[in-house]
């Protein structure tokens, strides 16, 4: 899983409903690796992360995210 994804798996979840699931991330991001995702979930749970973040201002992450993916587009 390379970085940009792991954005897109964020940007994904806040735009289906204005906040950050970490279970669908998780999901998406460790899909092919059971083990990541445990460790993923200790750690967040170690850290006190809820399961879901609440994001105000959810369009102006989404435009932040929008910016960023054009200009990976126009380096390759």
């Amino acid at each position: 899983m390379t970085v940009p994804e792991t954005h897109k798996a964020v940007y994904e979840s806040i735009k289906k409903d204005e906040q950050i699931d970490s279970e669908y991330v998780a999901e998406k991001v460790f899909q092919d690796n059971p083990e990541a995702k445990v460790a993923f979930r200790e750690k967040l749970k170690e850290r006190g992360v809820s399961e879901t973040v609440r994001v105000p201002n959810a369009p102006i992450f989404e435009k932040k995210y929008q910016k960023q993916k054009n200009q990976v587009r126009q380096r390759h």
